[in-house]
């Protein structure tokens, strides 16, 4: 096997630019930069004070054409505490800038990446496709934490996987289809991240900040082939907390204490590098959790570009000096980039020709991972930043992609005053539909008696993975056993959903029912006597807000069809005029 091309770390500098009389006369040039008390220092390219945000985007840009082709890519900044990093990679103030002027280069790198993929799908012509997938943690007190989280905090574990890889334990993964999607859960995690005031930085990082894109590429050789090649590339998005002067930035108790752990960090960042420059043997990942998380930025086999950000002022003359060495330290480093490729066949696809959907349903199919029912076999269509709407079907094949395709559409699309589709209501809902085969039944492996057994277990597990940010449904939507199943999940798990609608649910004990306090839209068919409607008529008693309707399928075979979507828009506009189906 050939070896895998080496490539030097790319390393970039930034003159943060102030107002002040005491700056040092600071000298930029292309690649090179001269400040006081050293020699003239050579790096891949030098930004003055007056450099644009795009400009310095544009300099690193490079580095995320290659997660398209199944590689990794990192870019990190470093530097002191208030040197702009943050400015740097997210926008001014310490938080996200979308602003053309201001944007940093997380947004513009995410930007970039959808606007490449745009251009890769156009030009394959239905044979490839894209999914990409965000994470965001940081690293503080030596610990990781997950900022896309909606549970309580607490410390994820760092492991290393059987291909070499470093994976973050249960950290919460965000499918997103576009820029707006990706910057959704930018600023979500920003506003959690920790952040600070010290006499040197109004907006001090607390914490190393990962944000973490993969995107994951199929590609066929004809459309209608099964055969596929899986090309599965990583872009870390690096913010280093800056290095501190602990006697200058004032630090005291818990800002003390983060301000000597950031400085411990950095000071194992930099052992890291000098082990990989010097060619030892041993290499210190292991001691610290930033440089296990970019072990393969180091030496590793990523493409990697570090933007290291300096201060002129003439108090800051040590650290920036300290940064620059740093800096051209890690431009010494070479990588070897490696493809991660794999091979495959796909499962017969129930919505093969659905690649033309109309704007807003999307519809395809994928595994959820969850965390202790292992993957289940899902058809999903809409946002993933949307509502979650969770359909779980009965056992039989009438309850299957047919009826789902058909309520998506009418749910997407439906004007309920007018019983006519809307474009207008497609754009406005903005819903993501998840249809799971349970375990035992279709494509998802396990024991049939799982959805009977622990249905509240079970479909909580499958909220947190299809909903991840909330960990709750807007609305459990469940036929037969599946709407049996829903009403226990209910019962187990209060908070798993604000709606519950359901078809023929049977019920050995309506009166548990009174329980319930979500808004519950039941219909029942009068000719079905495998599922009476004596029993809906009990539970409709017990229900604290029912939405109850009967029909017979001998008079009206096409009620469900007409009625079923329109009926549950209606409650959720009634019970939530603010939700996605109010005005």
């Amino acid at each position: 096997m050939p070896k895998a091309p080496e490539v030097a770390i790319q390393v970039c500098v930034r003159v943060r630019k102030v107002d002040s009389t005491d700056a040092q006369p600071v000298q930029c040039f292309q690649n090179q930069i001269v400040v006081p008390e050293s020699a003239p220092m050579t790096f891949d390219r030098v930004f003055g004070q007056d450099a644009t945000q795009k400009e310095v985007f544009t300099s690193v840009k490079d580095a995320v054409e290659p997660a398209l082709a199944g590689y990794k890519s990192t870019i990190f900044a470093y530097g002191q505490t208030g040197s702009g990093k943050t400015y740097s990679m997210l926008g001014e103030n310490g938080g996200l800038s979308t602003s053309e002027e201001k944007m940093g280069i997380i947004p513009r790198c995410t930007r970039f990446l959808y606007s490449r993929i745009a251009d890769a799908t156009q030009a394959a012509e239905g044979k490839v496709q894209f999914q990409v997938r965000a994470s965001f943690v940081e690293v503080y007190n030596g610990r990781a934490y997950d900022l896309l989280s909606k549970t309580a905090r607490k410390p994820l574990a760092v492991r290393d996987t059987a291909e070499g890889d470093v994976d973050i334990a249960d950290a919460v993964e965000v499918a997103v289809q576009s820029t707006e999607a990706v910057l959704r859960v930018l600023t979500l995690g920003a506003q959690n991240r920790a952040t600070a005031s010290t006499d040197m930085n109004l907006h001090s990082s607390r914490s190393h900040a990962v944000f973490i894109l993969k995107v994951e590429q199929r590609q066929k050789t004809d459309k209608a082939s099964r055969s596929f090649k899986k090309l599965t590339g990583r872009i870390n998005l690096v913010d280093l907390a800056g290095s501190e002067d602990i006697s200058r930035s004032n630090a005291q108790g818990q800002r003390f204490k983060e301000a000597v752990d950031i400085n411990t960090g950095l000071l194992q960042l930099h052992r890291v590098l000098e082990a990989i420059r010097e060619k030892q043997a041993f290499i210190p990942y292991r001691d610290s959790i930033l440089t296990r998380l970019l072990k393969d930025s180091l030496g590793g086999s990523a493409r990697t570009v570090l933007l290291a950000n300096v201060s002129p002022l003439s108090e800051d003359l040590g650290q920036t000096l300290s940064t620059l060495r740093y800096a051209a330290m890690a431009r010494s480093i070479k990588n070897q980039q490696v493809q991660i490729a794999e091979h495959g066949e796909e499962e017969a696809h129930p919505m093969d020709g659905d690649f033309s959907d109309p704007e807003g349903l999307h519809r395809r199919t994928t595994f959820l991972q969850t965390a202790s029912h292992g993957r289940v076999f899902a058809r999903v269509a809409g946002d993933p930043g949307g509502q979650l709407v969770l359909l779980v079907h009965g056992s039989g094949p009438i309850n299957s992609s047919m009826w789902w395709n058909r309520l998506v559409t009418q749910l997407l699309t439906l004007d309920v005053d007018t019983d006519k589709t809307s474009t207008r209501t497609t754009r406005a809902r903005s819903l993501f539909f998840v249809a799971i085969d349970c375990p035992g039944y279709g494509r998802s492996a396990g024991d049939k008696q799982t959805i009977r057994s622990s249905p509240g277990a079970f479909l909580s597990d499958v909220v947190a993975a299809a909903s991840p940010t909330t960990r709750q449904a807007y609305c459990l939507v469940g036929s037969s056993q599946g709407a049996a199943s829903s009403f226990n999940a209910l019962l187990e798990c209060p908070h798993i959903a604000k709606f519950l609608a359901v078809m023929d649910p049977v019920s050995h004990d309506p009166s548990r029912f009174n329980a319930i306090s979500q808004p519950v839209l039941m219909v029942y068919d009068r000719d079905d006597a495998g599922h009476p409607v004596s029993v809906g008529r009990v539970a409709a008693r017990y229900l604290q807000v029912p939405a109850y309707y009967e029909f017979a399928y001998s008079e009206d075979p096409d009620w469900i069809r007409r009625n079923f979507a329109k009926k549950l828009l209606q409650l959720w506009a009634e019970k939530d005029p603010r939700g996605p189906a109010g005005p």
